[in-house]
């Protein structure tokens, strides 16, 4: 079992799974925690991997409008991660394009490297 744990502020989210056998080979996501628990219906999530396994792509099982995407790559030395969060379609009514987008990058960083 697998797990990825996101933190932001008050918010932490977990989600446990499987790590598929073989590449663009979907797999259920076992389990989403959320703290603080969230009162809206949470989606179902799948996870699929590349070759190398070094990208994650969890999505809600049924891709359409309103639905999430989110993509994990780890560099080679996997110090670093970089996120790219989708959201599809409902943005219309603000005037915004089918599909929003946000990334976000993380680096490991070593103690003496903060002094």
């Amino acid at each position: 079992m697998w797990s990825t744990k996101y933190k932001m502020m008050n918010m932490v989210q977990t989600m446990m799974f499987r790590m598929p056998g073989y590449a663009k080979c979907t797999v259920n996501v076992v389990k989403v925690l959320n703290v603080p628990e969230r009162s809206t219906p949470q989606p179902r999530l799948e996870v699929a991997r590349n070759t190398a396994g070094n990208i994650l792509v969890f999505s809600d099982k049924n891709m359409k409008k309103g639905t999430i995407r989110i993509e994990r790559k780890f560099s080679g030395d996997w110090r670093e991660v970089t996120q790219v969060y989708y959201d599809i379609g409902g943005w219309e009514e603000l005037g915004c394009e089918e599909e929003v987008s946000y990334t976000e990058v993380f680096r490991r960083v070593e103690v003496e490297e903060m002094v």
